[in-house]
């Protein structure tokens, strides 16, 4: 039990959630510490509103219209997502303060594999 106490003052951030022992390994269960809330500004709830019905339905569209056909999975996918974006709207719009921007995620990747793929088609030309 000591070892896991000092564990536990190592691993600052982390909260020890279970351990036990299993034919002479021990499994420890650890949690990691929630994200901070993000800070307020006017309007955020409305651009966050906005961005969780966005994306599920863009996911829902692009499924339906995929070129072949999807069969009975296609409308499963897209009933997924929608239903994923009715949690995504209670997020964003009743308890902002852990919304996360998926626009803002997403977009920040996708810039900067275009800035890579801009610098690579600079070097061969």
């Amino acid at each position: 039990m000591e070892c896991l106490r000092k564990l536990g003052r190592m691993t600052a951030g982390v909260e020890l959630v279970a351990s036990w022992r299993i034919k002479g390994s021990m499994w420890l269960l650890v949690a990691p510490e929630p994200a901070p809330d993000v800070p307020y500004w006017p309007g955020r709830r409305g651009f966050a509103g906005l961005d969780a019905v966005a994306w599920p339905v863009a996911w829902a569209m692009l499924v339906t219209q995929l070129p072949t056909s999807t069969g009975v999975v296609g409308p499963l996918l897209a009933a997924i997502a929608l239903v994923a974006g009715f949690g995504r709207v209670r997020r964003a719009v009743w308890q902002n303060h852990r919304y996360r921007f998926t626009t803002w995620r997403w977009g920040c990747i996708v810039a900067a594999m275009l800035l890579v793929g801009l610098v690579l088609k600079s070097m061969v030309v």
